[in-house]
């Protein structure tokens, strides 16, 4: 701290060394800026008494007469201008830099408890890398911050930029029916833009229970159609085609797509993992369909996956029961043990209910490509959350599994022991 206090004083001495020669008369940039005009009002006066004399509105007795009134003028002016620089320059200069000497250093500390953020100083490098989310001061949640900048659009309703903010604020924070209603906003003002088509086709597709169809699946081709390598396009129009039945069309999509993304990163990985399931749905069609080829063959068999559930069982720890209340809402979910942490599956209690069991099934996917029956192991968790948003706070109490293969076991223990840092 006292390092800092140290700078400070340093600086406004170097600010107040390169003012104060120019204050009190020393390295001046310039002569009377009033004396330089004068004289260029008169050389201008001058020259329209000239013109004047050429045309005939003058002669040469009047032109030396007011030529003479000019020139008296200006001596007089010049004269009382450079009296008073030479009585009063000094002392004025020396009180005024008096004055400021020393009140710039009082302003600029006034301004800095007003201002800045006299914590920052005293806190370490650790300290700071702990700041929960990085929310300006004043924001104590992310909530707190959409509420700020829904007040913002109040007053600037025309800020496409701001609309788009608060849709994908709404997004994260699963508001799903706000976010459709602030990217139908931002529409309305940008018009057609491919991305901003992708992501309101995202969030319409949220809204409608994970279904890409309608709206979602036009505005998701209309955004294709702009950009045809809008990677979020390419996604959504793979989901479309799935939904559809369409295979072909889902693989040629996530193929392309597959192309643009980038190297050796979990976005290849997870494409080919789903470009090989959709290969290996059509092989085992193809089987079926030769094994049918009599007139009186049964129905061709599914080409889908085998359906996957899990049973879960969640208890709150006595020790923490102090710490929610009963309508807290509890969310129980399944994710991948590697990839993405979207949910496989996710379901909602309130701890009043607790404990309770639960099964988990791919009808509680997010997303159809992203659902139990596509991974071997999983981790199964549930968390307490006092607001009410699927996003994990600071605060929240949760429990989790390790790894789990699914179907080794018959029910999954959960007890939530642990708060949230």
């Amino acid at each position: 701290m006292m390092i800092f206090w140290l700078l400070i004083a340093a600086m406004v001495a170097v600010a107040m060394a390169m003012l104060l020669p120019v204050l009190l008369g020393r390295g001046q940039l310039g002569g009377n800026p009033r004396k330089a005009i004068n004289v260029a009002i008169y050389k201008e006066r001058f020259a329209e008494l000239e013109a004047e004399v050429k045309s005939g509105a003058l002669n040469e007795e009047q032109l030396e007469l007011t030529q003479r009134e000019l020139e008296r003028n200006l001596l007089e002016d010049v004269k009382g201008e450079d009296d008073d620089r030479t009585a009063a320059g000094p002392a004025r200069s020396a009180r005024t830099a008096l004055a400021i000497a020393l009140i710039l250093p009082v302003i600029a500390v006034g301004l800095y408890f007003a201002l800045g953020d006299t914590g920052l100083v005293s806190r370490s490098p650790a300290t700071l890398a702990q700041a929960p989310g990085g929310l300006p001061t004043g924001v104590d949640s992310v909530e707190d911050m959409v509420e700020a900048l829904r007040a913002r659009l109040q007053r600037q309703p025309d800020n496409a930029e701001r609309w788009l903010l608060l849709a994908r604020s709404y997004l994260v924070l699963e508001r799903y029916d706000e976010s459709v209603l602030a990217y139908a906003r931002a529409h309305q003002l940008l018009g057609d833009d491919s991305q901003l088509l992708a992501d309101y086709a995202e969030a319409l597709a949220f809204a409608n229970g994970n279904r890409l169809n309608g709206e979602a699946a036009r505005l998701a081709a209309r955004a294709l159609e702009l950009q045809g390598d809008n990677r979020k396009a390419l996604w959504l129009m793979g989901i479309v085609a799935v939904q559809r039945g369409d295979r072909a069309q889902a693989k040629a999509y996530w193929t392309r797509l597959l192309q643009l993304a980038p190297a050796d990163s979990q976005e290849v990985r997870l494409l080919q993992q789903y470009i090989a399931q959709i290969d290996n749905a059509d092989v085992q069609a193809s089987e079926g369909e030769r094994a049918s080829a009599p007139a009186s063959a049964p129905k061709m068999k599914s080409a889908a996956a085998p359906a996957a559930s899990l049973s879960v069982r969640v208890a709150l720890d006595p020790a923490l029961a102090q710490r929610a209340t009963p309508d807290d809402t509890v969310f129980i979910f399944a994710q991948a043990a590697q990839g993405p942490k979207m949910p496989l599956a996710i379901v909602r209690k309130q701890v009043k209910g607790l404990p309770v069991t639960v099964t988990l099934d791919d009808s509680m996917a997010m997303i159809p490509a992203m659902k139990l029956s596509r991974f071997k192991q999983v981790v199964v968790g549930a968390r307490i959350s006092r607001s009410g948003q699927a996003t994990p706070q600071s605060g929240d109490l949760e429990g989790r599994t390790g790894v789990i293969e699914l179907g080794s076991a018959d029910t999954v223990e959960i007890t939530i022991n642990k708060v949230r840092p």
